[in-house]
């Protein structure tokens, strides 16, 4: 039943990093396409490798950096779309070990819990980042908030679920229910003095602006 459950994680493991990325790949996508930019630089901006659309294009699109090489999130997005080329295009001699064989300790820390947790989470703040600023700092991302925000509650969960469970133990909650419990302890969107809600109206606030100067 161990080496099942070996194989079983690892299944699901590779399953992560590939949705991961592309949810990745996605929101950085769709931040370029909600940009001013023309059609004809986006269409050579799309020709970069991923982690560059987020240091390079996001920069050029916004006006000032959002993520820059030491930051939180993009040596995470380093090592995600470089484990996800592996998958994609592997080697001969990478990738899970059999039934029957030995573990792969190098295998086995590229795939541990904590690493896909730190994925899940830094692409969820990539999205907050992101999102936002595309649209105006009202509009959130659900999943990507739930990530990043429940960042804690994955993280526990992830190190609780580093080894197999011991047979015949308690069933473990489900993990959007631990990401929603943690959110619930966090501050409400609606208290005035939080900085998003101080961003929200000062952003109002010039609008109102504008309209008012447009007007006479």
């Amino acid at each position: 039943m161990q080496l099942w459950a070996r194989e079983e994680r690892f299944r699901q493991a590779r399953t992560s990093v590939l949705f991961t990325a592309l949810a990745a790949e996605a929101y950085v996508n769709e931040f370029l396409s909600a940009s001013d930019l023309s059609k004809a630089r986006l269409k050579k901006l799309d020709g970069l490798p991923t982690v560059k659309k987020y240091t390079d294009a996001t920069a050029e699109a916004f006006g000032e950096p959002l993520f820059w090489e030491g930051d939180e999130v993009t040596p995470k997005l380093t090592n995600l779309f470089e484990l996800r080329h592996q998958l994609v295009h592997p080697k001969p001699g990478f990738g899970s070990p059999g039934m029957l064989a030995p573990s792969d300790l190098e295998m086995d820390e590229q795939f541990a819990m904590p690493a896909l947790a730190g994925y899940l989470v830094y692409v969820g703040g990539a999205a907050e980042v992101l999102v936002r600023r595309a649209y105006g700092y009202d509009h959130i991302d659900i999943p990507g908030s739930m990530l990043w925000r429940g960042r804690k509650a994955l993280f526990e969960y992830a190190d609780r679920q580093a080894v197999l469970p011991a047979p015949h133990g308690p069933d473990e909650r489900t993990l959007w229910q631990l990401v929603g419990e943690r959110m619930d302890e966090l501050p409400k969107l609606g208290i005035p003095e939080l900085s998003v809600n101080r961003l929200i109206e000062a952003k109002r606030a010039r609008r109102a602006a504008d309209r008012q100067v447009g007007s006479q």
